[in-house]
């Protein structure tokens, strides 16, 4: 159940953390790809930014399967975060509108950085937690282009590289084109291996895209989010 095509309707945003269950067998006619192409990337590894911390409140992705998993991912289905803030400490509810899996995420905004502190998920009404010590580091402030040191996270079984990569002006699912920073995330955990790119706004303080690709013993999953709506003032 762990590793089936739904994996990726609960895919939360930073460090690639995904969570599955069995999806409906829905097989979609021409299921269109509406994301659109990123501009060319700025690599200067010179420039640098502080972000905006994200606001609370709700965000919505649409959620989008990509090459052999087009047609698995049913036509309409997102993602939806609740942010939460208590000082420094940002929780993130992930919930979806095809089932009732959820995942439930805390991250710390420091001065320097963003860690994710832990990770709770509820799949088939199954409940298994995680929490990460130390913190596993996702974001440095301010944004330059680098890459950080890989982290070993082994009461979570989980390995995790990220590289920023350049600056890149991309769409959301309205049209809107924001100004974000590329970052690229490989993770391994339990047998899964996780690629992914994801086009962060530091005016927004969240990702405008996301694109994963998921390796298992059962296949290949390949989707993107893309910001529908997000909180507005």
């Amino acid at each position: 159940m762990r590793r089936r095509i739904a994996t990726l309707i609960l895919a939360a945003l930073l460090p690639l953390a995904a969570c599955s269950s069995p999806a409906p067998d829905t097989t979609l006619e021409g299921n269109p790809d509406t994301t659109s192409e990123p501009s060319p990337r700025d690599e200067g590894g010179s420039a640098t930014q502080v972000p905006s911390r994200p606001r609370p409140g709700t965000y919505v992705y649409d959620l989008i399967g990509l090459g052999e998993t087009k047609s698995k991912v049913p036509a309409g289905s997102q993602l939806t975060e609740q942010i939460s803030v208590s000082g420094d400490v940002y929780t993130v509810e992930v919930t979806n509108n095809q089932n009732a899996n959820t995942q439930r995420i805390e991250f710390r905004w420091e001065d320097g950085r963003v860690v994710r502190l832990a990770n709770e998920t509820v799949l088939g009404g199954r409940r298994t937690s995680c929490r990460y010590d130390p913190p596993l580091e996702v974001l440095r402030i301010p944004i330059r282009q680098e890459e950080y040191r890989e982290q070993e996270a082994t009461g979570c079984d989980e390995t995790t590289q990220i590289s920023v990569v350049g600056r890149e002006k991309i769409e959301d699912a309205e049209g809107k084109a924001w100004e974000t920073w590329a970052l690229e995330l490989h993770s391994d955990s339990g047998g899964r291996s996780d690629q992914a790119t994801r086009w962060f706004s530091p005016e927004l303080g969240r990702e405008i895209r996301i694109d994963t690709a998921s390796e298992t013993p059962e296949g290949r999953n390949e989707t993107s989010q893309l910001l529908r709506s997000y909180p507005s003032g």
